[in-house]
């Protein structure tokens, strides 16, 4: 039997990053049955607000919503931001996906489909696309060689790592080490969600 349970994406954001209608827009028009998107912004004056509202008038059948308002739980300002979309979250699966990611319309699809009973986390490799600039080139060179190598040299080794760049793992699974306020005081919030449910024997 298929594996397509229902999703909450979080998405925290902060600020107009370059391209940020587009990567939002990507969300918007994903081609999975039940989900539910829930961004977050710190304040009402984060320009983040309007591309965000624009595309929820443009896409009215997409169950999304913008939360607004941070909670001060740790140093860590994205896992400050992510507190109130965590707790409104409505499905168990939860998706963590940071702003500056684009994805294609079976994103979802594709994280599902390597979900197993055993299964803790499901994080991706990233890949820069669209580069502009020198420090956008550099960047997308990274990514592409050094970083992706690591992450699969990590996963040979019996040691993979999270990236917080997209994060697919059950929210009964974060409620028994305290949930998202434990992760405050971390500065890598996906390494230590990884360690956390590693731990659990998943």
């Amino acid at each position: 039997k298929e594996f397509y349970p229902p999703i909450t994406i979080l998405k925290p954001l902060k600020g107009a990053d370059e391209g940020l209608f587009e990567n939002l827009k990507s969300f918007f028009e994903l081609e999975y049955e039940n989900f539910e998107l829930i961004c977050s912004v710190a304040s009402t004056d984060d320009p983040a607000c309007a591309p965000m509202r624009k595309l929820q008038r443009a896409y009215p059948l997409v169950n999304a919503q913008l939360i607004i308002g941070a909670e001060a739980v740790g140093f860590n300002p994205k896992v400050n931001n992510l507190i109130r979309s965590y707790a409104a979250a409505k499905n168990d699966m939860l998706l963590i996906s940071d702003s500056n990611v684009r994805v294609k319309k079976d994103y979802l699809q594709r994280l599902v489909s390597q979900w197993r009973e055993d299964s803790g986390v499901i994080t991706a490799l990233v890949a820069g696309t669209d580069a502009k600039g020198i420090g956008g080139y550099l960047e997308a060179t990274y990514l592409n060689t050094f970083y992706a190598r690591g992450m699969n040299l990590a996963f040979a080794a019996g040691k993979p790592c999270v990236v917080g760049k997209s994060m697919l793992f059950r929210k009964t699974y974060a409620e028994k080490f305290g949930g998202m306020s434990a992760l405050g005081n971390y500065i890598a919030e996906d390494f230590a969600i990884g360690e956390k449910i590693r731990k659990m024997g998943f």
